[in-house]
Parts: C-alpha cells; structure tokens; sequence
C-alpha cells in the first residue's frame, strides 16, 4: 500500500528542514540552507510508505531515496541530492545525456551557492 503526501512546498520545509539564510526583503524572497547548499527555492518532493520504507522522491531532481526510517531516508535524500549536484552541476553539457542535462539545468534553478562545510 502506498501513501502519498501532496507535492507541496509545506513537505519541504517539513521534511527535510531547511532553514532561513540571511535577510529577506520585497524585491528578494528568502534564501533556504540546506546542508551545504544555499538554495533559490524550496525542492518539491513526494514522500511515501512501500512496502515498509519510507520513500522519498523529487522528479525534477530525478531523486528517489528510501530506507527504514524517516531519519535514515532524509540523509539518504541529501547524500543522494549531494553527489548528484557535484557530478552534474559543473559537467560539460556535450558529456550528458538529455535527461541528465534536464536534472542539470533544475539544480542550477534551486541551488544559488555551496557553502564550505564547518
């Protein structure tokens, strides 16, 4: 049986937490950190239970993480979500297939910057 929550910007903030990064104004909508990465926006996703796994999916990201728990498929997620940022975000375009330039060119919409780690 599955469950699926909406694909709403709430899941996001709900799920995997990102927080405020520096101020906000009229003209600027407020940057969000999540983990290393500063983003524009806030990653849409689809979480679900199969088959006793919670599941997490973003199709723009072409992302589906799982595991036992909640906990474990939100570090899953961002490992996931990690790697593929850095084998794709720099590659030549010539080097990627169209799916993978379609992922390319969504990461480059969300995330702004990557901070070094503390």
């Amino acid at each position: 049986m599955t469950l699926e929550c909406d694909t709403t910007n709430a899941i996001i903030g709900a799920i995997l937490q990102p927080y405020q990064y520096g101020q906000a104004s009229a003209n600027n909508p407020p940057l969000l950190r999540y983990g290393r990465f500063i983003l524009a926006r806030q990653i849409e996703v689809t979480v679900s239970d199969e088959e006793g796994l919670v599941v997490i999916k973003s199709a723009e990201l072409g992302i589906e993480s799982f595991a036992e728990t909640k906990e474990a498929a939100l570090s899953s997620f961002y490992e996931d979500f990690s790697v593929l940022y850095d084998h794709l975000a720099s590659e030549d375009d010539r080097l990627l297939t169209v799916q993978a330039q379609s992922v390319k060119r969504a990461f480059h919409d969300i995330v702004v910057s990557v901070v070094a780690a503390a």
